[in-house]
């Protein structure tokens, strides 16, 4: 059998067997021939989904009735904690953030980038077919902030466990004493980690990914980013401002979102670039806002 190679940190094997067959890597298109296998990495591929941890995770049909009745009930729910939403597609994954009976803000995640969603535009952008997923996932409160912190927050550092030594990052965490949120990630799993004036107090782990499950969360963490060595790399992403009120949109009723969601037009985004490649993107959906530091 042939391969046609490509250099990444993840890798899978699509099989190929119409003449002509053309494979969507998430930046172009190969045409290949009969026989030729595809063997990537770091690529987005059909089996590479958005994954992230939850207390409870319910499955929910891939239909836009099925995910209004849901967020209905949620919402009817004012007394419970926290939840998110999530819808998937081969290339793209949506989440809804609600807290306590009233939806919090949305979320989008593209190829490895996140980044915050009008809530319209959520509904808006929900599509239909057999590839789509769909789950209801229950979170405590520590796990909800840590969810909301990927889609509303640039981290301050992204830190690959080959270039320093994972100890020692938390040790400069610790040593800062602040609340931040730590992410460790492999491949499109995002494990999190919430730290509590510096010290890592809650790990996460997103499913399918093994943590010992006993000891201190920064044994734990210590553990798994070294007992795996031929697995795919590992980066560590610190969030050190993790203050996040509502969106701007956020807490209205459903109705409102569903109405504007069907003469909803694509968001104007402010893009952050480095070296060419978007690694923030913020939608403008009000008529003005403010740039610089501050609690959003």
């Amino acid at each position: 059998t042939r391969y046609i190679s490509v250099t990444g940190v993840q890798t899978c094997a699509l099989p190929i067997s119409p003449v002509g067959t053309s494979c969507f890597l998430g930046f172009g298109t190969l045409s290949l021939s009969k026989g030729v296998r595809l063997r990537c990495s770091a690529l987005w591929c059909a089996a590479m989904r958005l994954t992230l941890p939850a207390i409870s995770r319910k499955k929910l049909p891939a239909t836009q009735e099925a995910v209004v009745e849901s967020v209905q009930t949620l919402l009817a729910a004012e007394k419970t904690g926290a939840s998110y939403l999530q819808w998937d597609t081969l290339h793209s994954s949506r989440v809804l953030l609600i807290h306590k009976g009233k939806i919090f803000a949305a979320g989008q995640a593209e190829l490895g980038r996140f980044a915050p969603l009008g809530v319209s535009a959520f509904f808006a952008s929900l599509s239909e077919g057999k590839e789509s997923r769909v789950s209801v996932c229950e979170t405590d409160l520590p796990l909800f902030l840590c969810t909301a912190v990927l889609f509303r927050k640039a981290p301050a550092a992204q830190i690959p466990t080959g270039l320093v030594d994972s100890a020692s990052l938390l040790n400069s965490v610790r040593q800062m004493g602040k609340d931040a949120v730590l992410v460790v990630r492999r491949g499109d799993a995002r494990s999190l980690v919430f730290c509590h004036e510096g010290e890592p107090a809650a790990l996460y782990p997103a499913p399918g990914e093994r943590f010992l499950s006993e000891g201190s969360v920064t044994d734990r963490i210590i553990e798994y980013v070294y007992t795996d060595a031929s697995g795919p790399d590992i980066t560590l992403d610190l969030y050190d401002e993790i203050k996040i009120p509502p969106a701007k949109d956020a807490g209205r009723p459903l109705e409102a979102y569903l109405e504007e969601k069907e003469g909803a037009a694509e968001e104007p985004s402010l893009v952050v670039q480095l070296g060419g490649r978007v690694v923030f993107r913020y939608p403008v959906y009000l008529e003005s806002f403010t740039i610089g530091r501050g609690v959003d």
